[in-house]
């Protein structure tokens, strides 16, 4: 197969797969990106697409750090990431502020049960 022809059908397979992504069927989808991810790991038209439809915010977080290894100026992929990035950091950020009101709550309690103890 030539350069030329397999470009071809790189591009065929992303079509395809776009088609597939927006009906719902994201596993073929996955299916098909990869087979032009395995071709041409530079394809940043393929790696988008994982990323888009990735299972979870660590496997996007791969795909789209894939694409800034050999294009750092992909600005797409960089708004991609720092979305991500964000999100885990907010989920942190809630995470952290909840373990404080419990400890609060906590302490309070100890507090109350003190003072009902003492008094």
């Amino acid at each position: 197969m030539t350069v030329q022809e397999s470009q071809t059908n790189n591009q065929d397979l992303i079509r395809m797969a776009i088609r597939a992504a927006k009906s719902g069927n994201r596993e073929s989808a996955r299916v098909m990106l990869r087979q032009v991810y395995e071709r041409d790991r530079h394809n940043e038209q393929a790696l988008l697409w994982l990323a888009k439809i990735a299972r979870d915010n660590a496997e996007r977080e791969q795909w789209l750090s894939r694409i800034l290894e050999f294009n750092p100026d992909n600005v797409t992929a960089q708004k991609a990431l720092e979305q991500v990035l964000n999100s885990r950091e907010d989920r942190n950020n809630r995470a952290v502020i909840l373990y404080g009101v419990v400890t609060v709550i906590m302490l309070a309690l100890v507090v109350l049960v003190l003072f009902t103890v003492l008094s």
